[in-house]
């Protein structure tokens, strides 16, 4: 087809495409369906009526349980007395029944039943007397007897039903996906004449659970809590039976709510007014409201309606499907819609990067994962291979070939996404495949989960669980603190992965050590290890004296040659002494205290003490010189102030020197006492004003006046009238002489007349100021001689000039007394606020105050030239116990403050440290190589005189060459070193494991939380709350709490992250919108069919994992070639090869492995016995065979077992074939497996070739031969190859069934598959029971093929290629070098099975040790094999995988094996023998298939199968072969 120009989801053609494509689709689901018409076609049904009274229990709302059937498993019947044996039939005694057995006569037992005792031989008379006491006996039994078989026969209608419950509730835990449990009621019958027109099936359901209980094996049927009824008279009827729906609106609403109960009244009343409705209104059907059920269809004119509750067992509809198809349709007819790319890739050839590009409502598709996706568990390459497709690509298809780890595959790529924040949807046809899912995710990942089983699965509690969880979450986390915790993982996470690598790139050296050529790893030491070793072998004798080097050291040795050979020469001059660097210590004198220095600092301190003499300090000095230089100068500067004020009017500043008499002295002490102030300040105020007044006199120009001598009083007149004069003529007045004068003149006249200024009477106002102010003069002398007479002071008689002058002396004099009192008074406040409680309030306190600032001042002086002193002497060291005396000497001159002394011990000390200079050469000599080599130095001072020192310090570079090439063999050849690093490695991946699985779950809260809408937040906040408050629902409150936490259920699931459910639960539960998740991941793909294409409308991304090679879906329509018609026509525009795909036949994985053609095929199986799965391995895969990875133990159980059942033989044809004695010995089997205790812990399961009643038959054998507990205890299982596709057992029991005359070859595709799952279900045991022999069996048949494998298994182990011939010294293929035949040859020697170059997916392990019980790889570590670093690193990590998948590696050192083969291999030995792989000659320990087998080969299957294959897989015409046989 060409390429067509679609590239995007808006193209009408894509849209149009994709509207045909679903369309056909519809066409095949619909036509996959037939509706059930009788009941009778159900798988199991149980009827009310015939349920033993008081076992159902009544409707009530608030309990949801039916009934409980208790476990009675049958009572032993009463023991048969010795004297009856042979009298009773044993059988009959076994068997309950209405009469006891019959006792049988004496005479007609056979010689064989009566066993007469010994003792009594055949006498008559002894058989007479021994008849009563039978009889007797017999009667006391029978008794018994009866009491038993009544209880049993009670018991027996609750036993069977019991039975069939207990059946149906494992058919549905072993195939729930496809089958259903419901509840029925309202038995519609209608009659017709052919069978095929009948209608007896009920109109309504409700799902229902079976709960078996572990422990006592009760059986609980409750309805499914929160599930309404189903009406489902749609789905068989229709209007050719005259059905019709417009009156029944009312009735489905009653029975679509979900507080419905079948068995209620109003359930009647519903079947009631159905029966009155669903045909018209005058065609009413008559109801029965009881329970019974009998068939009344045969007669066509019969038409009923019967309440007749049922429990039934059927097949699940395709109502869920066909409806989310329709939705799809409804989506793609909306305007706007666009196609999706999940549906239009399989219509276009749309290339990689096309797909990537496409662009649908949701964008182009987005990258898969980010830069780093993690995965939680470990991982392989295939597996990293689907991730590197995923990133690049939209599908994915995985080809997963039986036990090759789908699952685990699936469960890291659900972490990888969920922690990149992706939504995912992995679903499977079966919720088989997914159980396990469950356990493989990490649990908080798992709480992030929607496990979604079916309602009567328990898938109600998973979203309750699941949403509960995400509740808790989103109340409980805060993005940004989860942020950071995880950005600390990725730090913490990329330091262990850098840890990891050291560590890797270590063990990579320890295994490479042997070949590689190593560059210089000491002066002279290079090469391959061998040579290596050599080289230290030679000089082994000269250097071995050198102790092992300490961790890390350095190249060289620390001292050089000459260095050596100076520290030897030094130590034979002063002897070992010198080596000890604590004697005689001596500090260098340049670094301590000069001896000028020392003796000027000593000078000042006497000097200092000399002036402060010896009279004791006062308190008061001491306290000033405590409290520092600078408080001790303000006392000094006021001190100083005070003085000078004094001294600088004659006055003496010494209080001693202050005469009592003196005014001065009083005028002091008065101040200072704060004394007669009042009376000293009007002597300072008036002297204040004479001063003023004189300064004026001076100021003027007449100097000289002179005034007449007159009283005080007449002066004191004179100076009025001159005051008022002055102010007159200030006013302007004039001095007239002229009569009539002013008064004022006239006053002043002997003023103006008797005065006179420069000897003239005054005639201006200058004169007339003069002789005032003179006046104003005389006048403050008279006052201040009054005011200092008040003060006992008297002034001089003299003339009025003398007394002014002698006046204005006192008030300097009396200025600097009040200075000074000032200066005491601030002196007193700074005492106080020193915290000086010093009083200054007398004159000897003063002089107490002055004495001690003097004292403190020198005190001062001393501490200070003391200080300097011993700051000078602090570096000077203190005497040590080793140091040397003149040390001491220095110290004690410098103690007793002797100058001349510490200089003499000083030049005392400068030659004492130049003697040490040898010493101290040789202590740094010897410390260097302390610190290099402790243990070197310790033997030296241990010997230092020895002679043979100098001899070993001139080779000591060469000594300490040869040690650490000694050291570098001890460290890669020491025994150990290996299983430490990979233990080292272990607990670091660990760690590192366990961090990721912790990054991962975070990661994923986180975008969880962060992609939660307020809706979804608030939905979940009212869901947990809704459940916290709804109880168990039995009020009406609870009720209602129970119907709002539904609500909010269904906003609440677009919150969930993953969902992991089964295709039909999809359906039922996804809406169908496009792209709803990011991706989605398909299991078990082959048993998908088309209808599975619904996926690829839900997300952009698809990961199909499945096989071709296992169990496809069978359509099991009526309209195949109508189906086929529909494709063909409406997708004509696709090339017939293109449109193969879409056949009904066809399944998901086919179709899609057609479309993306690259398939990642997955080969490491993990999961059985290699003898079990090689068969399947060489059979179906022989192109790509698996890698058998699953190891075991000597315990282990025989892997295959084959019995041969000659007495079987087939009875019936076709479905209802089947054979009797095959199915009793498989089943007698399993009876005695599960008595066994080594199978005590194993579950098992029985697998029937052919389907058929042959299942239910041995099913029907289980259940009577085998006990409920041992069935739960070992999990047993019956089905078909179908039914246990996606489940495995311990141990499985095959049962081929046919036999000689009923067989038809096995060839056909089907059939592989079938077979292909049946041989791959078992882990530790597979049985194979079979009714023919291989002579009756054709070649081609399957069946032949496994019934000779398992005859006669080729060993497990086998290697193509087994050389003969191997030389010790010649190389041979397939071997890599000498050292791995040698050792080859040493394995052979002792009768063991080695193989070389055993090749495990890609990897060649050198040698491998097979035996019965496993084998182990030997690696020999020597071979120059690998070519480069990245194929040695690939085979580590594939080494690393295969130690993880169970493989035991040995390995062993070419160098070890040179040196000594016996000693290198004889950990071999010990080694094989724990493994319990033993030599073929040792005795008690051969093989049982020693002996040489025919070679098995595989079947050549048939290339075509007929086109009925899947109606009758056995039908067809016998081969040439079956009719040979």
């Amino acid at each position: 087809m060409a390429r067509p120009a679609v590239r995007d989801g808006s193209d009408p053609k894509a849209i149009r495409d994709t509207r045909v494509l679903v369309d056909c689709l519809q066409e095949l689901v619909r036509g996959a369906y037939r509706p059930v018409r009788n009941c009778a076609k159900y798988s199991e049904v149980v009827w009310f009526a015939d349920v033993p009274e008081g076992l159902v229990r009544r409707s009530q709302d608030a309990d949801s349980r039916i009934m409980v059937v208790k476990h009675r498993p049958p009572l032993e019947a009463p023991r048969l007395p010795a004297i009856l044996h042979g009298r009773v039939s044993v059988e009959a005694a076994a068997t309950a029944a209405a009469e006891a057995p019959e006792l049988i006569d004496g005479t007609s037992i056979d010689d064989e039943q009566a066993e007469v005792p010994a003792d009594q031989g055949e006498n008559p008379k002894a058989l007479e007397i021994g008849t009563a006491e039978l009889r007797k006996t017999y009667e006391a039994w029978a008794g018994r007897w009866r009491r038993w078989a009544q209880e049993e026969l009670a018991a027996e209608p609750q036993r069977r039903l019991h039975q069939q419950l207990y059946r149906m509730a494992k058919k549905i835990q072993q195939d729930g996906d496809t089958f259903e449990v419901v509840l029925a009621v309202g038995l519609l019958q209608m009659g017709a004449e052919r069978a095929s027109a009948r209608v007896r099936r009920h109109i309504v359901t409700a799902p229902v659970t079976l709960t078996v209980d572990s422990n006592s094996v009760n059986i609980t049927v409750s309805l499914v809590p929160g599930q309404s009824g189903r009406l489902e008279d749609t789905e068989f009827l229709s209007e050719s039976d005259g059905y019709t729906s417009e009156l029944l609106g009312v009735v489905r609403s009653d029975v679509d709510d979900v507080a419905f109960h079948p068995l209620s009244d109003r359930a009647k009343e519903a079947l009631r007014s159905w029966s009155q409705r669903a045909f018209g209104v005058e065609r009413t059907l008559p109801f029965d409201p009881g329970r019974e059920h009998r068939d009344f269809t045969a007669d066509p004119q019969a038409r009923s309606l019967h309440h007749a509750p049922a429990l039934i067992l059927r097949e699940h509809g395709q109502r869920s499907v066909l409806g989310f198809f329709e939705g799809i349709a409804r989506a793609l007819k909306r305007p706007g819609t666009q196609a999706p790319l999940g549906l239009a890739q399989l219509l276009y050839d749309l290339e990689p990067a096309e797909r990537m590009a496409w662009r649908s409502r949701s964008g182009s598709v987005p990258p898969a994962l980010g830069p780093e996706p993690l995965f939680p568990m470990v991982t392989n390459a295939a597996q990293l291979d689907v991730l590197d497709r995923l990133q690049h690509d939209t599908s994915v298809v995985v080809q997963g070939p039986p036990g090759t780890g789908k699952t685990h595959t699936i469960s890291n790529l659900i972490a990888a996404l969920l922690a990149d924040g992706k939504r995912v949807l992995v679903t499977s046809e079966k919720g088989q495949a997914l159980k396990v899912l469950r356990d493989q995710l990490p649990a908080r990942l798992r709480s992030m989960c929607v496990i979604q089983r079916d309602h009567w699965q328990g898938g109600s509690s998973d979203l309750r669980q699941s949403l509960g969880a995400l509740a808790h979450l989103s109340a409980t986390t805060n993005p940004e603190r989860l942020q950071q915790r995880i950005e600390a993982q990725q730090t913490q996470r990329h330091q262990l992965m850098a840890e990891q690598a050291k560590l890797r790139e270590r063990l990579r050296a320890v295994r490479e050590v042997e070949w590689y050529e190593h560059p210089e790893i000491a002066p002279g030491y290079r090469g391959r290890l061998d040579e290596i070793v050599q080289a230290v072998e030679h000089g082994t004798a000269e250097y071995q004296w050198l102790p092992p080097l300490p961790a890390q050291p350095e190249q060289l040795p620390p001292l050089t040659t000459d260095e050596a050979q100076r520290l030897w020469l030094l130590v034979t001059m002063h002897g070992p002494g010198i080596l000890d660097t604590h004697i005689h210590h001596c500090p260098d004198p340049a670094t301590l205290p000069n001896p000028t220095d020392v003796a000027g600092r000593i000078s000042e301190l006497e000097a200092a003490e000399e002036a402060l003499g010896p009279e004791p300090v006062t308190p008061l000095a001491q306290t000033l010189a405590d409290h520092g230089d600078a408080e001790l100068t303000v006392l000094e500067t006021l001190l100083d102030q005070a003085q000078h004020a004094l001294q600088s009017v004659g006055l003496s500043a010494d209080p001693a020197s202050w005469h009592e008499e003196t005014w001065s002295t009083r005028a002091l002490q008065d101040g200072i006492a704060c004394r007669w102030q009042q009376m000293w300040d009007s002597i300072r105020n008036a002297s204040l004003r004479a001063q003023q007044t004189q300064q004026e006199i001076a100021a003027a120009s007449f100097p000289e006046v002179e005034i007449p001598q007159l009283s005080e009083s007449e002066e004191k007149e004179l100076l009025i009238s001159g005051r008022n004069v002055e102010q007159y003529v200030l006013k302007g007045g004039q001095l007239n002489k002229h009569w009539p004068r002013p008064a004022v003149l006239k006053q002043a006249r002997v003023l103006l007349e008797q005065c006179r200024v420069e000897g003239m009477a005054p005639n201006g106002r200058e004169q007339i100021t003069a002789v005032v102010r003179h006046l104003e003069m005389r006048a403050h002398a008279l006052t201040l001689r009054g005011r200092w007479a008040g003060v006992g002071s008297t002034v001089g008689q003299g003339t009025a000039e003398l007394l002014v002058a002698e006046l204005l002396d006192r008030a300097a004099v009396l200025q600097a007394v009040d200075t000074c009192v000032e200066v005491i008074r601030q002196v007193h406040t700074t005492l106080l606020a020193n915290g000086i409680p010093a009083s200054v309030t007398t004159s000897e306190q003063w002089q107490d105050i002055r004495h001690a600032t003097v004292r403190a001042r020198q005190l001062s002086q001393v501490r200070k030239a003391a200080r300097q002193l011993d700051e000078l002497l602090a570096g000077l060291p203190q005497p040590q116990p080793h140091a040397v005396e003149e040390l001491q000497h220095a110290a004690d001159a410098a103690a007793a403050r002797d100058a001349q002394a510490y200089a003499l011990a000083m030049d005392a000390l400068a030659a004492a440290f130049q003697r040490e200079a040898d010493r101290r050469e040789t202590g740094k000599l010897f410390q260097r190589l302390s610190e290099a080599h402790p243990e070197l130095a310790q033997a030296f001072a241990a010997e230092p005189l020895g002679v043979h020192w100098r001899a070993r310090f001139t080779a000591l570079p060469q000594a300490w060459a040869w040690r650490q090439a000694q050291d570098f063999l001890d460290t890669y050849l020491l025994p150990g070193r290996e299983e430490q690093l990979e233990g080292e490695l272990a607990q670091v991946e660990a760690r590192l494991h366990d961090l990721v699985e912790q990054l991962v779950c975070d990661r994923a809260a986180l975008h969880c939380v962060r992609r939660m809408t307020t809706k979804h937040k608030q939905a979940l906040a009212a869901y947990a709350t809704a459940i916290a408050n709804a109880g168990q629902g039995t009020t009406e409150y609870g009720k209602r709490h129970q119907r709002h936490a539904r609500s909010a259920m269904q906003t609440a699931q677009g919150a969930v992250p993953a969902w992991v459910m089964p295709l039909r639960q999809v359906a039922e539960t996804i809406s169908p919108e496009p792209d709803s998740f990011d991706v989605v991941i398909v299991d078990e793909a082959s048993q998908v069919g088309l209808n599975g294409l619904l996926l690829l409308w839900l997300a952009p991304r698809i990961i199909v994992v499945g096989d071709d090679r296992q169990c496809a879906p069978a359509y099991t329509g009526s309209k195949h070639d109508r189906i086929t018609q529909i494709f063909d026509e409406r997708m004509a525009a696709l090339e017939p090869w293109q449109r193969e795909g879409f056949d009904p036949k066809s399944n998901l994985y086919e179709l899609l492995s057609s479309r993306f053609t690259e398939v990642i095929r997955l080969t490491e199986h993990f999961r059985c016995m290699p003898e079990i799965i090689k068969w399947s391995s060489m059979q179906f895969y022989p192109d790509n065979q698996l890698i058998l990875l699953r190891q075991h133990g000597s315990d282990r159980l025989p892997p295959l077992k084959v019995v041969h059942v000659p007495e079987g033989h087939c009875e019936g044809r076709r479905d209802k074939l089947i054979n009797r004695p095959e199915a009793e010995a498989v089943v007698d089997q399993l009876h005695r497996l599960t008595q066994d205790p080594a199978y005590a812990d194993r579950t098992m399961g029985v697998i029937i070739l052919r389907q058929g009643d042959q299942t239910r038959l041995v099913q029907d054998l289980v259940d009577q031969r085998i006990d409920m507990p041992a069935r739960e205890r070992h999990n047993i299982q019956i089905g078909t190859p179908e039914e246990f596709q996606g489940d495995q057992r311990d141990v499985i029991l095959l049962s081929m069934v046919v036999d000689g005359r009923n067989v038809i070859a096995a060839t056909g595709r089907q059939h592989e598959r079938r077979f292909n799952v049946a041989a791959s279900r078992a882990r530790d045991q597979m049985w194979l029971f079979h009714s023919m022999t291989t002579d009756q069996l054709s070649s081609k048949d399957l069946r032949h093929s496994l019934l000779t494998y398992m005859q006669s298994p080729p060993p497990p182990y086998s290697h193509a290629h087994q050389p003969a011939n191997v030389s010790p010294d010649q190389l041979c293929a397939p071997f890599q070098s000498l050292f791995e035949q040698r050792v080859f040859l040493r394995i052979k020697e002792r009768g063991y099975d080695v193989v070389p170059q055993w090749e495990v997916n890609g990897k060649f392990i050198d040698l491998v040790v097979t035996g019965d019980h496993g084998r182990l790889a030997v690696e020999c570590d020597g071979s120059p094999y690998h070519s480069d670093r990245q194929q040695i690193h690939d085979d580590a990590e594939r080494e690393r995988e295969l130690r993880r998948a169970g493989w035991t590696f040995w390995r062993v050192r070419s160098s070890a094996f040179a040196l000594s083969p016996e000693e290198a291999l004889a950990p071999l030995w010990k080694r094989l023998t724990d493994l319990g792989i033993h030599p073929r000659a040792t005795p008690g320990t051969s093989r049982e298939d020693t002996e040489p087998h025919a070679p098995w080969t595989p079947a050549g299957l048939a290339e075509a199968e007929p086109d009925d294959e899947d109606m009758d897989p056995y039908d067809g015409e016998p081969d040439d072969d079956s009719k040979a046989a």
